[in-house]
C-alpha cells in the first residue's frame, strides 16, 4: 500500500479517536473545480460529514476567511463536521499548523492537503498526512 493512496488514506482514517484536519479549500477546489465556492464548501462539508459517520474520525475543516464567505450550508443539515473559518489576516494553513501546535502529544493526527508546506509542517510535528487527492477518492 503506497502513503498516499486511497487505501492508506481509509486505514488512516479508521485509526482509533484519530482527528482529521481538512484544508478547506485546497480539497474544495480539487473536487468540484466547476462550482461556485460556496457550494464547494458545502459539497465538501456534507461529503465529509458522510466520510465520519463511516470511519469514526472526529474531522475538522479550516477554511481561508473572508467576510463574504463565512456563510455555512443550511442549518437544518444535520452536521457533525466541525467547520472553522481563519480569522481574516491568518491563513487557513497558519491555523492547522497552531492547531497541530496545540494537540498533546499522543493524539493521533492526520492532515488532508496537496500543499506541500503544510505537509512538511505537519510531518515535522508527527501528524500523517494525505493528499487532497487521495481523500477526494473516499468522497
Amino acid at each position: 500500500m503506497f502513503d498516499d493512496s486511497p487505501e492508506a488514506a481509509a486505514h488512516l482514517l479508521r485509526q482509533p479517536e484519530v482527528l482529521v484536519l481538512v484544508d478547506g479549500w485546497n480539497v474544495a477546489m480539487a473536487g468540484w473545480p466547476e462550482l461556485e465556492k460556496t457550494f464547494q464548501r458545502q459539497r465538501l462539508v456534507e461529503a465529509l460529514r458522510t466520510l465520519e459517520s463511516t470511519t469514526g474520525a472526529r474531522i475538522v475543516v479550516v477554511f481561508d476567511s473572508s467576510l463574504d464567505e463565512r456563510s455555512l450550508p443550511p442549518a437544518s443539515v444535520v452536521r457533525s463536521v466541525q467547520v472553522r473559518f481563519a480569522a481574516v489576516g491568518v491563513t487557513a494553513d497558519e491555523e492547522l499548523v497552531a492547531a497541530l501546535d496545540a494537540l498533546p502529544p499522543q493524539q493521533a493526527v492526520v492532515v488532508v492537503t496537496a500543499d506541500r508546506a503544510l505537509q512538511r509542517a505537519a510531518r515535522e510535528r508527527g501528524a500523517d498526512v494525505v493528499p487532497s487527492d487521495a481523500l477526494l477518492s473516499l468522497l
